[in-house]
């Protein structure tokens, strides 16, 4: 079983802090990330879609698991341990920025049990605790739970499995949407219960999911508290080692729990492929049409419904042994705050490279683009640069470095923000 723990520090260096204590450690971080770096230079319907998982790999999640050589016996499981220190020069996300301190704890927990040689049981849950040790008043501690966090149960009959699952997230932390700001804190805690199948039909694929959800809404108020339905149904196409084709139709209702937000009926239908051009890179591609209506009763003054394309196109390429990186370009439609819905746009570069004595350094550029609905939408453009610099202390303890700038740029000019953040981790594994 394996069991990490992680201790995380957090710096900026942009700004002054508020007390001696963030000072010195604001020095004392600086000394060390200068350090690292030497070291490393010397060596909606998109819900619905995201719910069901990678159609790539449909054909080997219905293996059964005698074709997995996993029986009774093959109990897996993971469990780690969070705590540190973390540091941001703009905690609120606002024009002028201010600095805090925050003490981060954290919990993962991982189990597949095979129960019988055709039933299996998963749990996967990860959490996160963050306390505000100095800062402004009035800052407030939050917590989260990460997506895909869930409890399922798997039978297997035949060439068919079929998964039922509870899944929850938990997100408090504003950064985490691109259209909140002027907030500490925001947040939505999200429980979807379900059905899942995936059949293997030697020609075809079929996975289909049916879909009853729950929206919370923990901070900032209660009108995006709701509950959706969706099903939605997937034929995958193989077309050889690697590559495929297929399509995807999916429909979803939300409707909101107070007259705020407006309710909407949504229907998608697209077609993906993937082709595996070689041993070292991965193409996959997915286009469609979306429509989503909106009733008129809510209090946000929104007429406007959506009726457009979505996409997105994927390139993994593993260059040599130590680098790799990953190309991301998609275009979206998201559930709308304050507003019916936002049309989002982003592209995503991703490197991955393995440095001296088992050190790795991830690093990731992002860039957005959106546009709210209604008469006072906003639109706004945002980048993301972030590092990541992990190296190994022994056979179970591993120190991580993290950096991560964002900055938003909005036709609102009180939206608009940057935010600098640099943390240190510590994990132990068992």
């Amino acid at each position: 079983m394996r069991c990490p723990l992680t201790c995380t520090f957090s710096l900026s260096g942009v700004r002054a802090s508020r007390s001696p204590v963030t000072a010195c450690f604001r020095l004392l971080m600086a000394l060390i990330w200068s350090v690292a770096f030497v070291g490393a230079t010397a060596s909606a319907q998109t819900w619905v879609r995201d719910t069901m998982r990678d159609p790539t790999a449909v054909t080997a999640a219905v293996a059964t698991p005698a074709q997995n050589d996993r029986g009774p016996a093959g109990l897996q499981g993971t469990l780690s341990a969070e705590v540190g220190l973390e540091y941001t020069d703009n905690a609120r996300l606002t024009t002028d920025g201010e600095d805090a301190l925050a003490l981060v704890l954290g919990l993962k927990v991982g189990l597949d049990m095979p129960l019988t040689e055709q039933n299996q049981f998963h749990l996967q849950v990860a959490g996160t605790r963050r306390i505000y040790l100095d800062g402004p008043d009035g800052l407030h501690s939050y917590q989260s739970i990460a997506p895909g966090s869930d409890l399922g149960f798997d039978v297997f009959v035949g060439r068919a499995k079929i998964r039922t699952f509870v899944s929850a997230s938990l997100q408090e932390d504003p950064i985490e949407s691109v259209v909140i700001s002027q907030t500490d804190r925001f947040g939505r805690l999200n429980i979807d219960a379900g059905a899942q199948l995936d059949w293997d039909m030697n020609r075809v694929v079929l996975q289909g999911m049916v879909l009853y959800g729950w929206q919370d809404q923990t901070a900032g108020g209660n009108g995006l508290d709701a509950k959706r339905r969706a099903v939605s149904l997937q034929p995958y196409f193989p077309l050889g080692k690697g590559g495929g084709w297929g399509v995807s139709l999916s429909a979803s209702d939300l409707d909101y729990d107070l007259a705020q937000q407006n309710d909407s009926h949504s229907e998608s239908v697209g077609v993906f492929l993937q082709h595996l051009i070689s041993r070292q890179m991965r193409f996959m591609a997915e286009a469609g049409v979306q429509r989503s209506s909106f009733d008129r009763d809510g209090s946000i003054n929104d007429n406007e419904d959506f009726s457009g394309a979505y996409g997105s196109l994927r390139f993994d390429h593993q260059v040599r042994r130590a680098l790799r990186y990953t190309v991301i370009a998609a275009q979206e439609v998201q559930d709308g705050i304050g507003t019916n819905f936002y049309e989002i746009r982003s592209i995503r570069v991703a490197p991955q490279l393995a440095l001296w004595r088992q050190s790795h350094l991830d690093c990731m550029w992002l860039w957005e683009r959106i546009h709210e609905s209604g008469s006072f939408g906003e639109s706004a453009t945002r980048q993301t640069l972030q590092a990541r610099l992990q190296r190994p202390l022994s056979s179970r303890l591993e120190a991580s470095l993290e950096w991560r700038w964002v900055d938003k740029r909005s036709d609102i000019a009180a939206r608009s923000y940057t935010r600098n953040r640099i943390a240190i981790f510590v994990q132990y594994s068992l």
